[in-house]
């Protein structure tokens, strides 16, 4: 079973994998928490931390499904590797924003809620609002991103990879695990 990504990249050497990924890194790094202040540049700042994501998940969406069908393959591997690391540190880099806005003060943040460009925005902000007591520092949301790679998500990319070797006869036919599942 193989999906077509091609709507996604042509190929995992399609130089726009790696472009969007160097966009979104040079997206995040250029916004400011300071933006936060004034809700008129907030609603710029807020469309970068979006468009940021946007080219982030879309290498990271696309490494994911092109490995789910070949886990054996290790350029499939390396990668879902090289990707996630470079998805984290897009991440990292828009921790002081997400922190930032999570610690703002009550006062500024009504007027983000206030503001006519940001009301598409709204249930953002009050569900990342909600995290604040959960909050740590920068540095240890930035620990906690780097340890994802090496904690549930290897775990996960582990028992793909294990997973992916399971063999199953149906009807004569030998057959993965998520061709066994395409049947149902």
């Amino acid at each position: 079973m193989e999906w077509d990504l091609s709507d996604l990249y042509a190929s995992p050497e399609d130089p726009g994998l790696e472009e969007d990924l160097d966009r979104a890194l040079a997206l995040a790094a250029g916004l400011s928490p300071e933006d936060l202040l004034d809700p008129g540049r907030a609603e710029g700042l807020f469309r970068g931390y979006e468009e940021a994501l946007e080219r982030a998940y879309k290498p990271l969406n696309y490494a994911s499904l092109y490995f789910a069908t070949r886990t054996q393959d290790p350029g499939a591997k390396a990668l879902l590797d090289r990707v996630r690391n470079r998805f984290t540190e897009v991440k990292n880099r828009l921790v002081p924003l997400e922190v930032a806005l999570r610690k703002l003060p009550e006062e500024a943040f009504l007027r983000l809620l206030a503001h006519p460009g940001l009301a598409d925005l709204r249930h953002f902000l009050r569900k990342q609002r909600a995290y604040a007591p959960h909050t740590l520092s920068e540095r240890e949301e930035e620990l906690l991103n780097l340890k994802a790679l090496v904690g549930r998500s290897a775990w996960s990319q582990f028992y793909t990879e294990y997973t992916g070797r399971f063999r199953f006869q149906v009807g004569g036919k030998e057959l993965t695990e998520m061709e066994v599942r395409a049947l149902r």
